[in-house]
């Protein structure tokens, strides 16, 4: 008797059906193994709640370029916390901060061939273009692949596009000055005797991003592992303004940090790995199935 051929179309539960495109499964395992690579990565190789070993040398190399450079430059925002109330990067930090002034923008612009040439990095300036932002962007559901045009003046990545250093810029501001740029004018600034302070503002629409300027300067000096990092002025005047009075000085994980920066977190982010996994595998397995329902039947006895 004649073989008869079961295709996609014949198949009763296929019919109406196109069979998946070998575009749709290649890019299907693409993304599949991206984000297994991206998964082993962090685990392996840095956890996102422990990736001090791996920021610290990238800091510590623009920190180092930016004094060759006479850049004077501090610490800022999460960086400070965690080398100030730790002694280390935190434990759940995903970048770092720091700080110069806006009149040194053209010198740390100048060093963009430097960081290339000499360690690998790449210097991107507000407003760019950096695909890797835009990935790091979809777990909050959107592809924004641009830095902001006004905040942070630059973005410095590491060899692999992997960890990297925000650097903002101050611009100094007269009180009248002040309160155009902000909505959180910092404690005191309506106090008769402060009527001539100046102030120091980015262009980041938070509650720090305007200080008094005798917070910040003159610049001190913090000792950790045998090296002097530059740090603000008033430390403690500044870790208030951003995190709020003594609101700093417990380790507070944010955003997806809660979830994966506990005991649980290794496991969290193996389930999640393999769902992903699974779900950008589905055409793919779809695929086989109909093309093992495609093979010839034998005649029965």
């Amino acid at each position: 008797s004649a073989v008869r051929l079961l295709t996609p179309h014949g198949h009763p539960a296929m019919r109406g059906q196109k069979p998946y495109s070998r575009a749709v499964l290649v890019v299907a395992t693409a993304l599949a193994l991206f984000v297994f690579w991206g998964s082993v990565k962090l685990l392996v190789f840095g956890s996102k709640c422990n990736m001090g070993g791996n920021l610290e040398p990238v800091l510590h190399n623009v920190l180092d370029s930016f004094e060759e450079a006479g850049v004077p430059h501090y610490l800022d925002d999460g960086t400070l916390l965690g080398f100030y109330r730790d002694g280390h990067i935190l434990n759940f930090d995903f970048d770092m901060d720091i700080s110069i002034a806006f009149e040194d923008y053209d010198k740390v612009l100048a060093l963009k061939s430097l960081f290339a040439d000499k360690f690998g990095y790449t210097l991107y300036k507000a407003g760019d273009y950096i695909f890797q932002k835009g990935w790091t962007m979809i777990y909050q559901g959107k592809w924004d692949p641009y830095l902001d045009p006004l905040y942070p003046c630059f973005r410095i990545y590491d060899a692999d596009k992997w960890y990297y250093a925000d650097i903002y810029c101050d611009h100094t501001a007269s009180k009248t000055e002040m309160l155009a740029l902000t909505t959180f004018p910092p404690k005191g600034w309506d106090d008769p005797a402060n009527a001539d302070r100046m102030y120091l503002c980015d262009l980041e629409p938070t509650r720090e991003n305007c200080v008094p300027s005798d917070v910040i300067y003159p610049l001190g000096k913090l000792r950790i592992k045998d090296r002097d990092l530059p740090v603000p002025h008033d430390i403690p005047a500044l870790l208030n303004q951003i995190y709020g009075d003594d609101g700093w000085q417990k380790p507070r994980p944010k955003g997806i940090k809660v979830i994966i920066c506990n005991r649980w977190g290794w496991w969290f982010s193996v389930i999640v790995s393999i769902a992903v996994i699974f779900v950008l595998t589905l055409p793919l397995r779809a695929h086989l199935q109909l093309h093992a329902q495609e093979r010839p039947r034998l005649p029965g006895p």
